[in-house]
Order: structure tokens, then C-alpha cells, then sequence
């Protein structure tokens, strides 16, 4: 999987309706990578936590349908995800 030490959080899009969540970030290298959850369950917190940006300090991304935690300065981001891709 990707590493994201470093990386930065440039946007963070919820769609409830289709149950999708969009992370775009830039990597330590300087190329651009999205991350896209589908299968995302609702959550009344999930909103606020896409708010938070800035580095990913790590991240413990799902080998399969499961919670992935992403580490930054400020907080955690915690999704329950069917399913990940990650496009650089």
C-alpha cells in the first residue's frame, strides 16, 4: 500500500447518497494521490473528521471491508469502508 508519512490532505468530499468518501492528497514526493472509500457507513462524527487537515503523521489502511485510520497532527480519521482504492 501506499505510504503517506508526510503526505498532506489537499480536499476531503463525503457523499452520503452514494456512500462514498474522496481523500485527494499530495505526497511527500510531491505527486498527487486520491484515496476513494466506497461501501462508507454513516457515521454522525464523519463529516467533522474530514474536516481536519494538514500531514498524515501514518495511517492503517484495511486489508479488506473494515475501519482504516488515518494519523495527523490533529486528530484521527476513521472510516468503515466496503472497499479502498488508491490512485497515484
Amino acid at each position: 500500500m501506499i505510504d503517506l508519512h508526510d503526505a498532506r490532505i489537499r480536499r476531503a468530499r463525503l457523499d452520503d447518497a452514494m456512500g462514498t468518501v474522496t481523500i485527494e492528497v499530495t505526497l511527500a514526493s510531491g505527486k498527487d494521490a486520491t484515496l476513494s472509500f466506497e461501501g462508507v457507513r454513516a457515521s454522525p462524527h464523519l463529516a467533522k473528521m474530514l474536516k481536519l487537515g494538514g500531514s498524515i503523521l501514518d495511517w492503517k489502511p484495511s486489508a479488506g471491508p473494515g475501519n482504516t485510520h488515518i494519523y495527523l497532527m490533529d486528530g484521527v480519521i476513521t472510516l468503515r469502508a466496503e472497499k479502498l482504492a488508491v490512485k497515484c
